[in-house]
């Protein structure tokens, strides 16, 4: 599902959940001052964070 990823769709990660804006994109509340923020799964984006890649769990659409 992760190469399907529409907008609205739920990305899970250890602690958190972020919502897809299409494609490998997403949004959250992440960093050091728990911020709203885009990133990116995709690592040939600016705004990709290799830890939050690699603790991808799964994504579901509801």
């Amino acid at each position: 599902m992760r190469d399907e990823l529409r907008a609205g769709d739920l990305l899970f990660f250890p602690g958190h959940v972020a919502i897809s804006t299409g494609g490998e994109r997403f949004v959250h509340a992440y960093g050091p001052a728990n911020e709203v923020t885009e990133n990116s799964l995709d690592s040939s984006d600016d705004s990709y964070v290799a830890n939050l890649d690699e603790s991808f769990e799964c994504a579901r659409r509801f």
